[in-house]
């Protein structure tokens, strides 16, 4: 293998199959892009993002069934890091008054600062997130409504 490193012409052969084969490693479409559907996802009625190469290209997005998009807070953590592991979180921007439904539910509530809520993101302040332990969301929609949502959620069939 040495030598054929050290020609320029064996080099280029290893270089060009490499390139040939980079669709079987640059996967992050199919590994942070998939999106669910089905009972614990409330569809919004936005169109999923159709993309040429769907394995291989990973769009960030808040729509309800997709991975919830990372992205770094202040503190150094991730927008991830946010996400109760065991129940659903109820994510808010910084600073939006809580609903008074939470003891209601199991679930975590969460802010993230305005500025990754509206520009990473995309949301307003009247709108919130509901993630499941997966980090997939949920919901997404209208803060005065994450209650019914959530009832929706939780009588859902599982199976």
């Amino acid at each position: 293998m040495n030598s054929v490193l050290a020609d320029d012409v064996g080099r280029a052969g290893v270089v060009a199959a490499i390139n040939n084969q980079a669709i079987h490693f640059d996967l992050l479409g199919l590994q942070l892009g998939h999106s669910y559907e089905g009972p614990l996802v409330i569809p919004d009625g936005s169109d999923a993002l159709v993309l040429d190469e769907a394995a291989r290209d990973y769009v960030p997005s808040t729509r309800p069934g997709g991975r919830l998009p990372h992205a770094w807070l202040p503190d150094g953590g991730s927008t991830l890091d946010l996400i109760d592991p065991v129940v659903p979180t109820l994510l808010l921007a910084a600073g939006v008054e809580r609903p008074s439904e939470l003891l209601d539910f199991k679930v975590v509530v969460a802010e993230c600062p305005a500025e990754i809520w509206r520009n990473a993101f995309g949301l307003t302040q009247r709108q919130c997130l509901i993630v499941r332990p997966d980090q997939h969301i949920a919901y997404r929609g209208d803060i005065s409504r994450w209650s019914d949502a959530m009832r929706n959620l939780m009588s859902a069939p599982t199976q």
